[in-house]
């Protein structure tokens, strides 16, 4: 299990990579939903069914909901925050075990946020914070996706320099 857990984590640390060089919101979330999912794979074969695994289910679902909104050109509705807002607590708390299991859901309240951004800058910073949570989780419980985390926040400081607003 600790092999395959491995190999994809470090297929999900190329996807997390990506996408945040990628310029489009369409892109950067559909990167990010793949990345959920094998994150949530690579959890679930390294310590079971917790909140982390959950929270990168119900985050991969809900990326796919919003880039439903990319492609129709429409907002996420106040009403739709809210319900994924309470998804995102209850399956936090679902897979609650021990203390620890909390940094995935700090982190993920900072990646829910993230994904109801429209700019892609915003979309960036958001991550930024949720990335530097769950390096922490990560390296707390020896997974691969430590890289992944690491490196992504490399990714998303050099995106957020690379496509920053420039004032001449």
């Amino acid at each position: 299990m600790k092999l395959a857990s491995d190999i994809i984590g470090y297929i999900a640390t190329l996807m997390f990579i990506i996408s945040f060089q990628l310029p489009k919101r369409k892109y950067i979330l559909s990167a990010q939903a793949v990345t959920n999912f094998l994150g949530a794979v690579n959890v679930l074969l390294l310590a079971g069914l917790n909140s982390a695994v959950l929270l990168n289910l119900l985050g991969a679902l809900h990326i796919v909901v919003i880039i439903e909104h990319c492609i129709h050109n429409k907002e996420s509705s106040k009403k739709e925050k809210i319900i994924f807002f309470i998804l995102y607590l209850v399956a936090g708390l679902l897979g609650f075990k021990k203390l620890i299991d909390l940094i995935p859901l700090i982190g993920t309240l900072f990646f829910m946020g993230g994904v109801f951004q429209t700019k892609e800058q915003n979309i960036r910073i958001f991550n930024l914070v949720n990335i530097l949570i769950y390096l922490v989780y990560y390296a707390i419980i020896g997974s691969t996706l430590i890289f992944a985390q690491i490196f992504a926040t490399c990714s998303v400081l050099i995106s957020l320099f690379r496509y920053r607003n420039k004032k001449a």
